[in-house]
C-alpha cells in the first residue's frame, strides 16, 4: 500500500476528500491509485498541492451550500404562484451549487489526469456484442 508523502503539503485523509470531492468512489483500489498520483503531483509541483486543497475545500463549502438551499424549504413545495419577479442581471447569474462542484470536479480531473480513475467513463461497464 503506498504511503502519502505529507511533506508535499498533503495530510492524511486527503485521500478521501479527494476521491468525495471528484465524485469517485471510496475503496482500496482508489485509494491506492490516488495516493501514488498525489504522491506524483507533490514531486511535480508544490503550487499544484495547494491548488488541489483549495478546490477540496471549495467542494466542501458548496456541499454545505446546496445542503442549506434543499433544506431552507422546510419541507415545503411551490404549488401555485401568482406573479413571479426575475432581478435584472447584465450578465448571466445562473451560478450554484451544483455548477460550481462540476467546475472544481473538471479541474480536478484535469490535475488528476495522470492517474488511472480519473479517465472519463471511469466505473462503466463496456458492453461487448457476440
Amino acid at each position: 500500500m503506498a504511503t502519502l508523502n505529507t511533506s508535499y503539503g498533503w495530510s492524511q485523509g486527503d485521500q478521501v476528500r479527494l476521491l468525495v470531492a471528484s465524485g469517485l468512489t471510496i475503496g482500496t483500489y482508489q485509494i491506492e491509485q490516488v495516493t501514488v498520483s498525489m504522491n506524483e503531483l507533490g514531486a511535480l509541483s508544490g503550487d499544484a498541492v495547494f491548488s488541489v486543497l483549495d478546490l477540496i475545500d471549495q467542494f466542501e463549502v458548496a456541499q454545505t451550500k446546496l445542503s442549506e438551499l434543499n433544506n431552507t424549504s422546510s419541507g415545503r413545495i411551490l404549488t401555485k404562484a401568482d406573479v413571479l419577479e426575475w432581478e435584472q442581471t447584465k450578465a448571466n447569474n445562473n451560478w450554484g451549487p451544483q455548477l460550481e462542484i462540476q467546475r472544481i470536479r473538471d479541474l480536478l480531473y484535469q490535475y488528476f489526469s495522470m492517474c488511472p480513475l480519473y479517465v472519463r467513463g471511469y466505473g462503466d461497464t463496456n458492453i461487448i456484442r457476440s
